[in-house]
């Protein structure tokens, strides 16, 4: 109803003057008899919507009761009044709404709480009527009021539910942020809904669980990180553990009973499908450990896993990296400045380019230092392999016929490739 076409209808009133008197005498029968109606109703809603029968809370009866008064009153005060129903006319339906969202109830069962009271309401009309000889054809207009008054009461309970859901989300948000920040600096949750929370999620002290941290490569704003998280939860099909973005990057902490590599196998394939929603990740997932005080170490692994993956999109669990990938992607400058500047000169020069070098130094390695089947691997002929192996000794110094100094330039490939790679240091 507009509000210009509400204005004139309550200048008019819903009562013409030969209905008014035996209404108002319907209103003073009907007021002593309001908190028996109520709890009527609170039982026929509890023993009706199956989330109402359900719920934990053992004030809830007192509660729906209340509400149900207050509904009920607003009816009799607009025939008192003679005018149609006001949103102002429910002020307690938005603590209500937030009651219920609290306890699991549904908009749906919400709403079908609200039409019973108004049923439970009209029949102890009628019964009130039909006790006190009064005219029951004023209850035709008792009905049309009563319409009126179940569609503004059900605009404002509609419109307070999606309100209290949405303050009842961004507090859970709040809440869970806080507890991941205590668990990433070693501080176990000391309050108990904090803890509750954990164990709902299938965190107990003692679980194993992996830390996954994954990071946006496709684009890089708050707005692409939160699409992440949401793409996350809905996509990824995990329906418990803690997953939060941060500082840029989405956090999950993830119960792992298998074990981490089922948690890999399954952010692989959620992978994809966030790929084909137009966001690319970079995860990188923890070794599987036990317990709250594994968490901050297991969140360090998993920012080394996504780090190893570097600028590109894909999943990287830590237990599938090598002693030696584990190595080069914890390094720090003391590292990258022990680097003989030749290497560093011949690294820096073969990766602006096409990396004809370099590809085959690897090539020549991965053959176990054997130029003839590395030439194989090439397609090249033997001789090409030879020439370029000699060209990368001259330009670096080592020899590769030594294993030692094999070893060193390819540590050395190692550390300045993980640095041009590292998403931090990429763009240095």
């Amino acid at each position: 109803m507009s509000a210009q076409t509400e204005s004139s209808a309550e200048a008019a009133g819903p009562l013409g003057p030969g209905e008014f008197g035996d209404l108002v005498e319907l209103v003073r029968v009907a007021e002593p008899a309001l908190d028996a109606i109520s709890w009527s109703a609170a039982e026929l809603i509890i023993s009706q919507v199956p989330a109402y029968g359900r719920s934990a809370d053992s004030n809830i009866k007192t509660q729906v009761a209340h509400h149900c008064k207050m509904v009920f009153n607003a009816l009799l005060v607009c025939l008192r009044d003679n005018r149609w129903a006001r949103q102002n006319d429910f002020p307690a339906t938005a603590t209500n709404a937030l009651n219920r969202v609290g306890q699991g109830v549904s908009l749906a069962d919400f709403m079908r709480a609200f039409r019973l009271g108004q049923v439970t309401f009209w029949r102890a009309l009628v019964r009130l009527t039909d006790e006190h000889d009064l005219n029951r054809d004023a209850l035709l207009s008792v009905a049309t009021l009563l319409m009126q008054v179940i569609e503004a009461g059900s605009s404002v309970a509609a419109r307070a539910y999606l309100e209290a859901q949405q303050y009842r989300l961004a507090d859970q948000d709040r809440v869970r942020r806080d507890l991941l920040e205590d668990l990433l600096v070693g501080r176990d949750p000391q309050i108990e809904p904090r803890q509750g929370m954990l164990l709902a999620l299938g965190l107990a002290p003692d679980a194993a669980l992996v830390v996954v941290a994954a990071r946006v490569t496709s684009r890089n704003d708050e707005a692409s990180v939160r699409d992440a998280h949401v793409a996350l939860r809905r996509l990824g099909g995990i329906s418990r553990g803690l997953i939060v973005p941060r500082h840029g990057e989405v956090v999950g902490v993830i119960p792992a009973r298998g074990g981490a590599q089922p948690v890999v196998t399954h952010l692989r394939r959620v992978q994809e499908s966030l790929r084909a929603h137009g966001i690319q990740l970079a995860i990188g997932v923890s070794t599987a450990r036990e317990g709250w005080r594994q968490i901050v170490e297991a969140y360090r692994e998993a920012r080394v896993a996504q780090e190893a993956i570097g600028a590109s999109a894909g999943v990287l669990g830590l237990e599938s990296m090598t002693a030696l990938d584990y190595l080069m992607s914890t390094q720090n400058e003391t590292a990258q400045r022990l680097v003989d500047p030749r290497i560093r000169s011949f690294v820096k020069d073969e990766l602006a380019g096409e990396g004809t070098f370099l590809k085959t130094l690897k090539a020549y390695v991965a053959a176990d230092l054997n130029a003839k089947v590395a030439a194989d691997q090439l397609h090249l002929h033997v001789n090409t392999v030879y020439y370029r192996l000699e060209r990368i000794s001259e330009r670096t110094g080592q020899d590769l016929r030594r294993l030692p100094q094999v070893l060193n330039l390819m540590v050395a490939v190692r550390i300045l490739q993980e640095r041009v790679d590292r998403p931090d240091t990429r763009h240095q």
